[in-house]
């Protein structure tokens, strides 16, 4: 399966408060299951902007571990979402689904394949966010 690594808080928002868009430099052609791998690495820009990170929300986002699954519906160089940036290629996600139990895997630069069967019991036991 398909799987991007975002640095936290990133992946938190996508499957926990409705961030639609990812935005990327480059362009995909790939649609479909996505898996949400979170890296190792916060990003503390976002977390300074966003007033709902505070350190104990920090200390609990899970890091280096697939976390959840989205449907990846396009890529557009322009679409309507406060999570958009310009000069970005925009990812739209759709369905997001987070893990109970995240799996610990190692991240790398853009798409990977995540091996089917590491991630098929997470996958069956997915949640939807509310």
């Amino acid at each position: 399966m398909k799987a991007l690594s975002i640095k936290q808080p990133g992946a938190h928002l996508i499957l926990h408060h409705g961030k639609d868009c990812e935005n990327r430099t480059w362009r995909t052609h790939y649609h479909g299951p996505l898996l949400i791998h979170a890296g190792k690495k916060v990003d503390t820009h976002v977390c300074k902007s966003e007033r709902l990170f505070h350190k104990a929300h920090r200390d609990s986002w899970p890091l280096g571990a697939i976390v959840g699954v989205v449907n990846l519906a396009r890529c557009d160089e322009w679409i309507m979402s406060r999570w958009d940036e310009p000069n970005h290629w925009h990812w739209r996600l759709t369905r997001p689904r987070y893990f109970s139990k995240p799996v610990q895997y190692r991240g790398q630069l853009g798409l990977f394949n995540v091996p089917d069967e590491l991630v098929a019991d997470a996958l069956v036991s997915a949640k939807e966010a509310v």
